[in-house]
């Protein structure tokens, strides 16, 4: 895990951004002391259109339902 100061972070962060595509973790220092990291984002799932669908079905029931909610009178 490399060690890298803000200032030199942020004049190559196209760099930095390719090593972490690469699988390298890069953690930023600001005055000698760790503030923060660059890793890779963890790996994400695609989901199926009708599991979206279905998902967006519960919420709207969940949270939208017509009990839930009065008319507005203006």
């Amino acid at each position: 895990m490399d060690k890298i100061g803000a200032y030199e972070a942020k004049t190559h962060l196209p760099k930095l951004l390719e090593r972490v595509l690469q699988g390298e973790c890069i953690v930023i220092t600001k005055h000698g002391s760790p503030v923060a990291m660059l890793q890779p984002m963890p790996a994400q799932r695609k989901s199926e259109p009708k599991q979206i669908i279905g998902e967006i079905r519960k919420f709207r029931k969940k949270k939208y339902s017509p009990r839930n909610c009065s008319p507005r009178y203006d």
